[in-house]
């Protein structure tokens, strides 16, 4: 499974708008895991002199609170990236058991989980998120986990429809006839082949994922000990005619990351259609 990822990943760079995303979301990547390597100041520490402009000493400016806005977007790319994997790969989770169980078996366990998927679709997610954060608590954990619990369903659908394909195919069973059991046929054959879509699919879930945090933290929802672009956007939104770059920096950064999900996961899906990939000169 982890060798289709990759492979995927390798055969990004015959679509362009793929390889854009890609470079985009590595560079990202690379700015999230050495933030704490960096001599930067405390992204909560408030010793500077409010809304200083941008400057060699502080190069995105401070905030009104006197917090350099460098480091601020650089931690807030941790917590982006954080949250969008980890949510993401919840739902990638849930949605290929479901979605695998319920094409390979058919029948009643098809129809139960199927109306269970159905019904997860057509709750507004990102009010449910709200309700339940506002209840449970606004901690980074709760809010991943939220996400990840309600955005399985489309995961779920790809994966049952490549399960229904897959399970009439001969080497499936060929499997049955030589008494392998039902778990093992869907943990090691049905997934691993059908694993194509729902990999496109969770890039463009850690985009969703990414802004439904941002969200939350823009109306004050989000987790006040760490670092959240929303919470920058929010905070700096009534100077933006002022002192502009307190809200710019964090939104740029926001909408690059966004960009860069939906590029890969559309860079992806143009790979998985065999017209496309032909059209692209891909074997």
């Amino acid at each position: 499974m982890v060798n289709k990822v990759f492979r995927a990943l390798s055969e990004i760079k015959y679509t362009k708008t793929g390889l854009i995303g890609l470079i985009l979301l590595l560079v990202l990547v690379v700015i999230a895991l050495i933030t704490p390597l960096l001599p930067l100041p405390d992204p909560q520490s408030t010793d500077f002199q409010p809304f200083l402009p941008p400057s060699k000493d502080h190069p995105m400016g401070t905030d009104n609170l006197g917090r350099d806005i460098f480091s601020r977007v650089l931690w807030g790319t941790r917590t982006s990236l954080l949250v969008g994997l980890v949510a993401a790969g919840l739902s990638a989770i849930i949605g290929v058991l479901v979605g695998g169980v319920a094409g390979y078996y058919g029948g009643t366990i098809d129809d139960i989980l199927s109306r269970i998927t159905e019904i997860f679709l057509v709750i507004p997610g990102f009010f449910l998120a709200l309700l339940v954060v506002s209840i449970f608590g606004s901690s980074l954990l709760n809010i991943m986990i939220v996400l990840g619990l309600l955005i399985w369903p489309s995961n779920a659908r790809l994966m049952r429809a490549q399960a229904l394909s897959l399970k009439e195919r001969e080497f499936i069973q060929a499997l049955r006839v030589a008494g392998v059991s039902d778990l093992r046929i869907v943990l090691r054959h049905i997934i691993p082949n059908g694993i194509q879509p729902i990999i496109a699919n969770t890039f463009l879930q850690m985009a969703g994922a990414i802004i439904t945090e941002a969200g939350l933290s823009f109306i004050g929802l989000g987790d006040p000990n760490v670092v959240s672009w929303g919470k920058m956007i929010y905070e700096g939104q009534i100077y933006i005619t002022t002192y502009w770059w307190v809200p710019i920096f964090p939104g740029v950064f926001l909408v690059l990351t966004v960009l860069a999900l939906n590029l890969l996961g559309d860079g992806l899906l143009t790979l998985l259609n065999p017209k496309l990939r032909r059209a692209i000169g891909v074997s």
